[in-house]
């Protein structure tokens, strides 16, 4: 009987630009941009294998991957932004950074095989979907609807 696929989620937090460095900001989408509206977000998944104590990768590793990408955002604001989907046919959608808007970055391990997740070969893609964050469900103003973007360590 194979065992259960479990995932222990180790820390969750925001990760924002550094303070007062991007401030609001907004980006029109290109002709080039809106052939990806009508498709699912892309899920991306890094994995990195260690040999160090998980308090170490926790306390270490972590803070330092996060302070990388506070200031990488800091120039790739749009990607701690959000995708503003108008009402009328007449705005078009458009990235909105508002300071404070921030990327959850969430660090879990996992009792999957690494090795087979990691090796170039065919496999089911059912075996990643445990591994993929839940983004946040849309919000709707009255003359817009937010789509969150989406980082899981």
């Amino acid at each position: 009987m194979a065992s259960l696929q479990t995932l222990i989620v180790l820390e969750q937090s925001q990760v924002s630009p550094p303070p007062a460095t991007v401030g609001t900001r907004v980006l029109p989408l290109t002709f080039f941009d809106f052939q990806w509206l009508p498709f699912p977000p892309v899920h991306t998944l890094f994995f990195y294998e260690l040999e160090i104590p998980k308090t170490q990768f926790i306390e270490t590793i972590v803070p330092h991957l996060k302070k990388s990408l506070s200031i990488a955002l800091r120039h790739f604001f749009s990607y701690a932004g959000n995708l503003i989907l108008f009402r009328t046919p007449t705005k078009k959608p458009e990235i909105r950074y508002v300071e404070g808007d921030s990327v959850v970055v969430t660090s879990a391990e996992c009792n999957l095989d690494f090795i087979d997740l990691t090796r170039n070969h065919p496999r089911s893609s059912n075996k990643f979907y445990p591994l993929i964050p839940l983004l946040k469900c849309t919000t709707k103003v009255s003359d817009f609807i937010t789509i969150l973007l989406g980082v899981k360590v």
